[in-house]
């Protein structure tokens, strides 16, 4: 790493000045910033996938294969979010300490 001798900013500044700050801390937080904020946006995305079969879902016979076959799928795709989910809650990834 590269020290500075001389810091535009303390790092007890507002938020507004995170980008300038280069101490450990604030990158630790940072880092924690930026993959809670991906975290969310994959989910986000995922909400937004659901709305579109939620819509072709609602229009199939219920007991034709391809009901089912729909159903399967979605029920992959939101147990994989799931268990991706509570495999980033057991490895901290949601702790801001």
């Amino acid at each position: 790493p590269i020290k500075q001798t001389h810091r535009p900013f303390s790092c007890a500044t507002s938020i507004t000045c995170w980008t300038r700050c280069t101490c450990e801390e604030n990158e630790a937080t940072m880092t924690r910033f930026f993959v809670v904020a991906m975290t969310f946006l994959l989910f986000d995305v995922e909400v937004i996938f659901l709305y579109p079969w939620a819509v072709a879902y609602t229009q199939l016979e219920p007991q034709s294969p391809m009901a089912g076959l729909f159903l399967a799928r979605i029920l992959f795709f939101i147990g994989t979010s799931v268990i991706a989910y509570i495999y980033a809650w057991r490895k901290g990834v949601f702790r801001w300490d």
